[in-house]
C-alpha cells in the first residue's frame, strides 16, 4: 500500500505564540520541516494497466527537473521503445510534497484500443510516493475509470549532461506512426528534412525542435510538427533523452504528444 504523508496543523499552544508569530514561516516547524522532493529523472520499472488485465510491462519515466513527465512502455528485455504492442501513454507535469507525488495527467490509450467508455484520450491523476533520486512508485487513474500503477528505479543516464552538440545530425529509426523514420537536427536544435515510410514529415520552428532544460541532466524537450500525414497533421511537444548502443549517446529517444495522438520515436547515429 503507498505510504501517503500528510501534515496536520492543530494550532499553536501559548508556549509557541512567538514561534506562530514568526515573520519566516519556514522557521516554524524547525530543522526537521519536509523538503518536498526533486522528481526529475528516468525511471525505470513495471507497470500494470487494467486493459490488458493480469499482463505487467516495462515502461520508462522521462521526467524534467520542472516536473514535465512522459510514461511510456518499452520492450521488457532490451529498455526500448516497443513499437510492435504499444502501451499506455500518459503525459502530465508531477508535483512533491515532502517524498509524496500528484499529477493531473492525459493519458492515451495503446494503439488500436479504447478505454472503458470508448475513447481513445482521457484526463485521469497520478498518485504516488518517491525517494529521490533511488525510486518512484504510484497508481494512475482514468476519469473513464481505467486504471493501472507503476514501481519504478531511478536511472543514472540523467545526471549526464545535455547539449545540442550530441543531438546534432543525422539519426534513423523508427516512428510509432510512420514505421522507418530519418531525420536531421541542426546545431542549434531545429529539425528538418525529417521524412518517415509513410510519408509523413517531421520539422519544427527554427531553433526550436530540441531545447535544452537544464545541461545538468540528461533530458531534452521536443516540438515538432508533423505534416503530410493525414489527420496526424498536428504540433506535438514532449520529451527526448539519449543512451547508449555503441557509442555514448548514440540513441536518441523521443516521446510527444498533441491533444489526440501519443508518438514515440526511436532513432540512432
Amino acid at each position: 500500500m503507498l505510504i501517503v504523508h500528510r501534515i496536520f496543523v492543530a494550532g499553536c499552544f501559548a508556549l509557541m505564540l512567538a514561534a506562530c508569530s514568526n515573520d519566516n514561516p519556514g522557521e516554524l516547524f524547525g530543522p526537521g520541516s519536509p523538503v518536498n522532493a526533486d522528481v526529475g529523472g528516468l525511471w525505470d520499472g513495471t507497470g500494470t494497466d487494467d486493459l490488458e488485465p493480469g499482463l505487467v510491462v516495462r515502461i520508462i519515466g522521462v521526467v524534467a527537473e520542472d516536473g514535465r513527465a512522459e510514461y511510456f512502455k518499452v520492450d521488457s528485455d532490451t529498455g526500448r521503445p516497443d513499437f510492435t504492442d504499444d502501451g499506455v501513454h500518459f503525459t502530465g507535469i508531477i508535483t512533491s510534497l515532502g517524498n509524496s507525488i500528484s499529477s493531473n495527467i492525459r493519458i492515451y490509450a495503446p494503439i488500436g484500443t479504447t478505454f472503458a467508455n470508448g475513447a481513445t484520450v482521457a484526463n485521469g491523476t497520478l498518485n504516488g510516493d518517491i525517494l529521490e533520486r533511488e525510486s518512484i512508485e504510484g497508481v494512475w487513474t482514468a476519469e473513464s475509470g481505467d486504471m493501472g500503477d507503476f514501481s519504478q528505479l531511478f536511472d543514472a543516464l540523467y545526471d549526464r549532461d545535455s547539449s545540442l552538440n550530441v543531438t546534432e545530425g543525422a539519426w534513423t529509426g523508427t516512428s510509432s506512426i510512420g514505421g522507418v523514420l530519418a531525420l536531421s537536427i541542426s546545431a542549434t536544435g531545429t529539425i528538418f528534412s525529417g521524412v518517415d515510410s509513410n510519408g509523413c514529415i517531421y520539422t519544427s520552428s527554427a531553433d526550436d525542435g530540441i531545447n535544452i532544460i537544464d545541461p545538468q541532466f540528461n533530458v531534452y524537450e521536443a516540438n515538432i510538427n508533423i505534416t503530410n500525414c493525414g489527420p496526424l497533421n498536428s504540433s506535438y511537444s514532449g520529451l527526448g533523452f539519449t543512451s547508449d548502443e555503441f557509442l555514448a549517446n548514440d540513441i536518441l529517444t523521443i516521446s510527444v504528444t498533441d491533444n489526440n495522438t501519443a508518438i514515440l520515436i526511436e532513432v540512432t547515429q
